[in-house]
C-alpha cells in the first residue's frame, strides 16, 4: 500500500509514492502492549485475586444477616446496656466480641460525653485503638445508621490497598508480584474483616511505614 507525499521544489510540485508505514513498527507496538499488559497483570493480579476471595468471604456472611451490616459487629446481650446496638441491630451471641467496642466508640471517637467512658470502663484498654472507630465515624459522616458499613469497608479497602501497595513494593525490588498473596490472604485478616476489628488497619499502616521507611520515602 503506497501514499503520496508533496515535495516542495523550486520546479512545479512532484508527486513520489512512498511505502505507507514501516517495516516492523506494527509488530513493535504489539510488543510494547504486551509488556504494558503484562505489567498491568503482575501489579494487578494478586489484588484482583484478594478482590474475589474477600467477596467469597464478605458475601456469604453477609446474606446470612439478610444483609443487615451490624451482623459484622457482633453485637453480645450480655453488654447492650454499655455498647447500645442500633435498633435493627442484630444480635445473635451472649458476650459478642470485639467489634461491638469499636461500634461504641465510633458513636463518640473524641469522647465528648462522659457516657461513652463510663460505658467502656471495663474495656479502657480498647480506647487506645481510636483510629479505626474515628475513621469509621469520619467516612460515615456523623450518620449512626452508616456506621456499620464503613465499619466492613476500612478492612476491605485496607486488605486491597496493602496487597496492592506489596505487589508493586516487590515488583520494584525484583520480587513476584505475587509475594503479596501472602499478605492479603492472612487468615487473620479474613476473620479481623468480617469481625469489624482493628487489625487490618493497625497493620496496614505499620506495613506502609516500613515500605516508606526502606524506601527513603518519609
Amino acid at each position: 500500500e503506497f501514499r503520496r507525499v508533496l515535495f516542495r521544489s523550486p520546479g512545479p510540485a512532484v508527486w513520489i509514492p512512498r511505502p505507507a508505514h514501516r517495516h516492523g513498527s506494527g509488530s513493535g507496538r504489539q510488543g510494547r502492549r504486551r509488556v504494558r499488559g503484562q505489567a498491568w497483570y503482575l501489579d494487578h493480579g494478586p489484588v484482583l485475586v484478594v478482590a474475589v476471595v474477600l467477596a467469597l468471604a464478605v458475601g456469604p456472611w453477609l446474606a446470612v444477616f439478610g444483609g443487615n451490616p451490624t451482623g459484622f459487629i457482633r453485637f453480645g446481650r450480655d453488654f447492650v446496656q454499655s455498647t447500645h446496638p442500633p435498633p435493627h441491630a442484630l444480635i445473635q451471641y451472649r458476650t459478642g466480641y470485639d467489634g461491638q467496642y469499636f461500634w461504641a466508640q465510633a458513636r463518640d471517637p473524641l469522647l465528648l460525653h462522659d457516657r461513652t467512658v463510663a460505658d467502656l470502663a471495663q474495656a479502657r484498654f480498647r480506647l487506645q485503638r481510636v483510629a479505626y472507630p474515628a475513621l469509621a465515624s469520619l467516612l460515615a459522616g456523623g450518620m449512626e445508621p452508616a456506621l456499620p458499613w464503613t465499619l466492613l469497608a476500612i478492612n476491605v479497602v485496607a486488605v486491597l490497598v496493602m496487597t496492592e501497595a506489596f505487589a508493586r513494593y516487590a515488583r520494584r525490588h525484583g520480587w513476584s508480584p505475587w509475594w503479596a498473596l501472602g499478605v492479603g490472604l492472612l487468615p487473620g485478616f479474613m476473620v479481623a474483616t468480617i469481625g469489624d476489628m482493628s487489625d487490618v488497619l493497625a497493620t496496614s499502616t505499620l506495613l506502609a511505614g516500613l515500605m516508606m521507611w526502606q524506601s527513603r520515602r518519609y
